[in-house]
């Protein structure tokens, strides 16, 4: 098998392209990266919304009952006092005043500890007896404690099943009323109105993702209030997840599995002196949405970058090989000036450029087929310079002529002009020539500006419609380098700032504003 050599131009072609793949890949990782980095941190956001949302209802539960204990407490002093003094219970207007205050407090009772209600703020219920181990545990003396969600609207309303609308519950409050040592005591309790707590959860939740819910539960796993899933109560019994820590002041957020295999973010908050847990769940799919939201972007802003890396991959492959082109015709043409004067005469020939030689006065004694290739004069030996170029640039064309010392070049931007009217702007390029100490004429050459000119032209115009427009603007503008110098003001500026721009051009803000407002 014949050995293949491998040219540079090979060995950077392969460089190049490898080079492009590893940044294709490199982006797609990148891309990747991103998208794992927001599904994440929209997780956390989650977590922490669900966390704080936890917080506040736990904060309005436990104040709601902190507040009716207060009250319960106060009932039972009065109370106490009327009982001692065989006086009937009566609840005075002060006390009603209070509970205007609780809105989520729909009536007080005082029992006896068989369970009769003595007295109530309800409409009915005064002498009707009322089983007490249903309304939960009662608290140690003196205490309070949260008892069974039970259903209706009064106290009485749990011992006569349909005597209130479906639907309608309540929370019971116990406060233990010991006095005597205990030989006086009874049971206030205060009937709670669950649907406020409901109400208030449904006004938090309204800010976050759709789907997000929330409880009110004790310790034990007893639902209070809320419209959470039963699979968050089972959070908190004795096996689950959080029922062997949580204690007082526990708070914290976790990512859970629900019975239809549906994934949950989970906070939840207890209360520090009462045992009230608040729950929040709200779906992972929102947190996972969320994160390929940014796929709108991410992906258009992937494919963009791809296609820069292989285009300014194919760009610059093409550029390469019109380099070993041009590397290849570079050798070819210094092959053809080592093999004689032939070669030198086809090589000026293939020149891009004008080229030419005249004597001391002007006149044009060699002239390369480039100008006759750019349609100027077929045969230009013979004629002066002043006859090629426009009549406009006879002066620049004097200058260039002008004595100087040899070996000196001279450069200029000349416009030409053919017999048919053809015009094209060069960069003239003459240095004088010597023979034997004395000044012989000049080689030149020209190349090729007339698409540099009219950009230039373009961009002036262009320039000065900007610099106008800058200066007819009715909002102060300015511009700055780098350096924070400012480069241009308008004249609306100028009145704004009141300082000219001869005084500020050059300058930076805090070489003539006071420090504080600069």
């Amino acid at each position: 098998m014949p050995h293949r050599t491998r040219t540079p131009f090979r060995t950077a072609t392969t460089a190049l392209v490898s080079f492009s793949v590893g940044a294709c890949v490199i982006a797609c990782i990148a891309a990747a990266v991103l998208l794992v980095s927001a599904m994440r941190s929209a997780v956390e956001s989650d977590l922490n919304a669900v966390g704080m949302m936890a917080r506040m209802l736990e904060e309005r539960a436990s104040r709601t009952f902190d507040t009716t204990g207060a009250l319960l407490g106060t009932v039972a002093d009065t109370a106490g006092r009327q009982i001692e003094q065989d006086q009937p219970l009566y609840f005075g207007e002060h006390f009603a005043d209070a509970m205007r205050v609780l809105p989520d407090l729909r009536s007080v009772a005082v029992l006896d500890m068989s369970g009769r209600i003595l007295a109530t703020t309800a409409e009915r219920g005064t002498g009707s007896t009322v089983a007490v181990d249903r309304l939960g545990e009662i608290p140690p003396p003196n205490r309070i404690g949260i008892g069974r969600r039970q259903q209706g609207r009064y106290l009485v309303d749990m011992m006569q099943p349909g005597s209130a609308p479906a639907g309608v519950d309540f929370i019971p409050v116990i406060f233990h009323a010991a006095r005597g040592g205990g030989q006086s005591e009874f049971l206030v309790v205060g009937v709670i109105n669950p649907a406020s707590f409901v109400a208030y959860q449904q006004s938090v939740l309204e800010s976050m993702a759709p789907g997000a819910q929330a409880l009110l539960a004790d310790r034990a796993g007893r639902v209070l209030a809320g419209s959470g899933r039963a699979d968050l109560v089972a959070l908190l019994e004795s096996g689950g997840p959080l029922g062997t820590q949580l204690g007082p002041r526990n708070r914290g957020m976790l990512e859970m599995v629900d019975g239809t295999g549906e994934d949950l973010l989970i906070g939840y908050r207890t209360s520090p002196r009462l045992p009230l847990v608040a729950l929040v769940e709200l779906p992972r799919a929102n947190a996972v949405s969320q994160a390929l939201g940014t796929l709108r972007w991410l992906v258009p802003a992937l494919v963009c970058v791809l296609c820069a890396i292989l285009g300014l991959t194919a760009l610059t492959l093409r550029h390469m090989r019109a380099r070993e082109r041009q590397h290849e015709q570079l050798q070819q043409a210094n092959a053809r000036v080592a093999a004689g004067e032939r070669r030198l005469q086809i090589l000026v020939e293939s020149v891009q450029e004008l080229l030419f030689s005249t004597d001391a006065g002007g006149k044009v004694l060699f002239a390369n087929p480039r100008w006759a290739q750019w349609g100027l004069h077929d045969d230009p030996v013979g004629r002066h310079l002043s006859q090629l170029v426009d009549p406009g640039d006879h002066g620049k064309l004097q200058h260039l002529l002008a004595p100087r010392a040899a070996g000196e070049p001279r450069t200029g931007t000349i416009l030409m002009r053919s017999g048919s009217g053809r015009r094209l702007f060069v960069e003239m390029a003459l240095n004088p020539l010597e023979k034997d100490g004395v000044f012989s004429g000049f080689a030149g050459s020209a190349v090729d500006v007339t698409e540099r000119i009219a950009a230039e032209r373009s961009a002036e115009s262009r320039l000065q419609f900007l610099d106008l427009l800058q200066e007819i603007v009715p909002l102060p503008l300015c511009m700055t380098d780098r350096q924070a110098r400012f480069m241009s003001v308008n004249r609306a500026w100028e009145e704004f700032m009141g300082h000219s721009r001869a005084d500020v051009i050059g300058r930076r803000n805090t070489e003539f504003l006071p420090p504080e407002e600069a």
